[in-house]
């Protein structure tokens, strides 16, 4: 399990509303990178809404909560920075073919839209 943050300074575990200690390996931006300092608390936050939703009573449910918002976060989720694709369509090459097949698209609804006009 992987934690990101944003200091040296903070503990190397996470406290969750119920009372339940989790280990975490630690892995801090880069330093003088304030962009990358507020990706990671973006991404943080993101993770804590969803996971402070309910309770867990053994680490193992919330293991698996964090292991499949992380999924849903790396493969389904669309990133407006990223033009609106998964960050496994760019980390997998996907993403020119992606972007070209969209353009495409909008061309041709843009010139089927004006000939009917």
């Amino acid at each position: 399990m992987v934690a990101f943050v944003s200091t040296s300074r903070e503990a190397s575990r996470v406290y969750v509303e119920n009372q339940v200690w989790v280990l975490l390996h630690l892995v801090q931006g880069e330093p003088y990178h304030p962009m990358t300092q507020g990706k990671i608390d973006r991404y943080r936050r993101s993770m804590k809404n969803v996971v402070n939703l309910q309770k867990y009573y053994f680490p193992c449910e919330l293991e698996h909560v964090i292991a499949r918002f992380v999924e849903y976060y790396n493969n389904e989720r669309y990133h407006e920075l990223l033009g609106n694709v998964t960050q496994a369509n760019v980390y997998f090459g996907r993403y020119r073919k992606i972007i070209t097949r969209r353009g495409e698209i909008k061309r041709r609804t843009m010139s089927s839209g004006n000939a009917t006009t």
